[in-house]
This record gives C-alpha cells, sequence and structure tokens, in this order.
C-alpha cells in the first residue's frame, strides 16, 4: 500500500503556535526524505528561526515570501503550495514509485527541535550511508617493500679487514708527472744561474 500524502505532513500537536519560532514550512536535508520515490519525496518541517517581531514569519522566510522564491512552500498550517517537493502536489505527479510495499518511513520529533527525523526500514536504501559503488569494485593490491639489505652484497668482515686497500692507478701516475716537472724545474733554474752568475764571476777572474 502506498503512503498517503498526510504521512509526510506534521501532527498539529507537532507545530508551535506559541509565537516562539517562525510559521513556515521548510523541507528537511537528505535523512528527511522518502527515497522509495523517484524523485525523493521529502517530509515537511517548521522553520526555527525567531520570527520577526509582530511578525509570524522569520526575516528570511519574510523575504522569500515577498519575492516569491522557490523556496518559498507555504505556511506549516496550510497546503504545500504546487511546486514543493511533497506528496500530493502538483510536482509530485511525476514521481514514481521504486520502492516496496513496506511501512513508510517513521518520523520521530525531538524534544528540542520541531523538525522531523525520519528512520527508514531496513528493506529500503538508507540515504543517509551513501556508499560510492566504484570503490566497491576496487581491490588495492599489496605493494611489496623493498628490503635495502636484500639489494647490498653480503661482505664477509673478515675478508674485509684483511683485503689490501688497492692503490687508484691515476693517483700514481700523477705523482711520477709532479717528481718529473720538478726535477725539469730545478734543471732549468740550475742552467740560468750558471749562465747569468757563475760565467761573468769566471770571465772577471
Amino acid at each position: 500500500m502506498l503512503p498517503s500524502p498526510s504521512e509526510y505532513r506534521l501532527n498539529e500537536d507537532q507545530i508551535v503556535r506559541n509565537g516562539s519560532v517562525c510559521m513556515a514550512r521548510i523541507l528537511g536535508d537528505y535523512l528527511t526524505c522518502d527515497p522509495r520515490w523517484k524523485p525523493h519525496v521529502y517530509y515537511e518541517a517548521q522553520c526555527e528561526r525567531a520570527p520577526v517581531v509582530g511578525k509570524d514569519l522569520c526575516k528570511t522566510c519574510g523575504s522569500r515570501e515577498q519575492r516569491k522564491h522557490k523556496l518559498w512552500i507555504g505556511r506549516i498550517t496550510e497546503d504545500p503550495l504546487p511546486h514543493c517537493h511533497m506528496l500530493g502536489t502538483e510536482w509530485a505527479k511525476k514521481c514514481k514509485w521504486i520502492g516496496d510495499d513496506s511501512p513508510s518511513p517513521v518520523c520521530q520529533v525531538g524534544d528540542d527541535s520541531p523538525s522531523p527525523v525520519c528512520q527508514v526500514g531496513d528493506d529500503s536504501p538508507s540515504p543517509a550511508s551513501s556508499v560510492n559503488p566504484i570503490m566497491d569494485t576496487i581491490s588495492l593490491s599489496p605493494v611489496k617493500e623493498v628490503d635495502a639489505q636484500e639489494s647490498m652484497p653480503i661482505v664477509n668482515p673478515s675478508e674485509q679487514e684483511h683485503s689490501p686497500d688497492p692503490v687508484k692507478p691515476y693517483i700514481i701516475s700523477m705523482s711520477i708527472e709532479r717528481i718529473l716537472s720538478y726535477s725539469f724545474l730545478s734543471i732549468g733554474i740550475g742552467i740560468t744561474l750558471y749562465h747569468f752568475l757563475w760565467c761573468p764571476i769566471h770571465s772577471h777572474l
């Protein structure tokens, strides 16, 4: 049996009429809709903002009523406007029933808030726990951690201690070149001193 439009309305004893809250109708969040309809049909709630002094609407809802904003869907004491996303309105004619015939979600009203809190049965999909179906099909393959010790060659400590430190060949070649350059420099200095110092002195003797 399909739910009736009255099941989505607040009971008379749930409406706050003492002037402490706004009298406008609002629609709840995703948790206060019936997912057995496509598009979803919402449960009504009463605006909890304080009304403007001398009026029954708050500043926001009063502005929506004057501008005929799409979020203005009437007072909670009146029937929903035709464009309201509730069952029994002109908008609801395009809604299709996609659920089963199980009882509709039960609306409970808290002590501090007049807004209904809807609980969805086990057989109907829960809108609060939306799971990404793509993530369910992805299986993450474990990543193999490479141990640094496996990539390093094993060296015997005894062989490492007694193995002689090889002398690099380019160090030997550089030493030989340095010795030869110093030798040629010394010979050149000796010949220069012989010609410019010893020869003039020897000729005057």
